[in-house]
């Protein structure tokens, strides 16, 4: 694994300092991706920039982000359907997941304990 250095990524109005192991090229890749999707008039003509404040361009950039995200996943699963590729299933845990399962899984135990204690 590459050593961590400090670089400073411009995103909206701000500029940050992050430690990283990219090499020039990908961190060169990134820092595109990020002015991409940042608010201007190339990607969301009736979008304000001038009175915007840093955390409005930081969801913006965020939510363009994500967004083309998704949008690649929905081409690419597409894609695998076409090629006849199947994506892997994640493989299911039998812990569950949040509190309401827990309460399911307790009040699924419960009458083997009330079974016990009646006798």
């Amino acid at each position: 694994m590459d050593t961590l250095r400090e670089v400073y990524l411009s995103i909206g109005k701000g500029s940050y300092s992050i430690r990283t192991p990219l090499n020039e090229e990908d961190l060169e890749r990134v820092k595109a991706l990020v002015r991409q999707a940042g608010p201007h008039p190339g990607n969301c003509a009736h979008v304000p920039f001038r009175g915007m404040d840093q955390e409005t361009l930081l969801l913006l950039t965020c939510l363009q982000l994500a967004y083309s995200l998704d949008s690649v996943t929905a081409k690419l699963e597409e894609l695998s359907k076409r090629l006849g590729i199947l994506p892997e299933e994640p493989e299911e845990t039998e812990e569950p997941e949040g509190p309401e399962e827990t309460e399911q899984t307790e009040e699924l135990e419960e009458p083997e304990t009330n079974f016990l204690t009646e006798d």
